[in-house]
This record gives structure tokens, sequence and C-alpha cells, in this order.
């Protein structure tokens, strides 16, 4: 299970406990800063191995092996900054983990704050060289880490303003092809 924008500064057991529902799991957790952003990420411990996990700003990867064949699995858990520069490091760091860490089973999901192209964002008047750079830049990460942007089930989009008056798909789930070959028809 992987939560974004926990705003939580603090993750104990109790509250892990309140969220899983019982005490088979584990989990790593990056802290939100002035309650603001926190990332968790919460496995069932008779499901998943963890081996290793690194917790950077903006992502948290958990490495291990899952279920009864042992499949080795790299999982990212990420909660984008707003910033432009930030995305890019962000997206850069993970590119460099990928490389160091290998393995061909990848799932990347969160709240990755980009939209991969215009139609994905709807009420927003100011989509301008910065918005198209950022939605550049968002698909060369994808493209670089062989990805593939699994299908939503359900609403068009993610993000919502409270009055309604904009909409974008902001949440995404991107997996490997060997991820595909694993579990095919993931949505």
């Amino acid at each position: 299970m992987c939560i974004q924008e926990t705003k939580v500064g603090t993750i104990n057991r109790e509250k892990c406990s309140a969220i899983w529902g019982d005490d088979e799991y584990e989990w790593i957790d990056s802290p939100a800063e002035n309650s603001g952003g926190g990332i968790l990420t919460i496995w069932g411990k008779n499901q998943f191995k963890c081996e290793k996990s690194i917790s950077k700003r903006g992502f948290i990867i958990t490495i291990g092996k899952w279920g009864k064949d042992n499949i080795q699995v790299n999982i990212i858990n990420v909660y984008s900054p707003c910033e432009i520069n930030e995305k890019r490091r962000m997206w850069e760091d993970i590119i460099k983990y990928q490389e160091e860490v290998g393995g061909k089973v990848w799932c990347i999901l969160g709240d990755f704050n980009a939209v991969r192209n215009l139609e994905e964002r709807k009420g927003v008047n100011h989509i301008g060289i910065s918005s198209r750079s950022e939605i550049q830049g968002f698909n060369e990460f994808i493209e670089r880490m062989e990805l593939i942007d699994l299908p939503l089930v359900g609403r068009k989009y993610t993000w919502y303003r409270t009055n309604g008056s904009a909409k974008s798909r902001l949440d995404r789930i991107l997996v490997t092809r060997d991820w595909e070959d694993v579990w095919p028809g993931s949505k």
C-alpha cells in the first residue's frame, strides 16, 4: 500500500495498524515537512520480504521478493515536489537508482504532480513554455525508464480543485514490461 501526502510528521506502529488492519506488516515512511507532504509504504510481511529500502526527498524505494515465487520487485512510492527543477532532480535520482539497483520488475506509482499531455489538464489557463517543458521532461523520464503507463479505472482525472473549476491527472502507476509479464492486464 502506497500513500502520498500523509501530512504526518511521525508514523508509528499504532497508525500503521489502524490503516493495515492487523499486525502482519512492515513499513517505511518519509515524514511530512511542516504538515505538508509525507509518504508511507506498507506491505504484508507474509507476501513481501523487504531486502532494502531507500528514502529520498519525493520518493521511497522498496526492494524485495514478492510472493511464493520470490519474484524480485522494486517499488517506488512517489510524492513529487511541485517545482520543475525539483521534479527533474527527482526523476534523475530515480533513473540513477534503477541503474544501480538493477532488476527488471519495477513499479513506480504515486502523485507525480505532472501531466503527460495537455489533455490531462483542464481548467488551467496558463499553459506556456514551462508546462510544455515539464510535459516533455516527464515523458522523457518515462521513456528512459522504459515504463508503461497503466490505464486508470474509473475517473479520467485524479486531482480536482475544490470548486470543480480545474482538474488534472497527476497520479499514475508506471511499470516495466517485465512487471506486465508477471502480472498481465494490471490496472
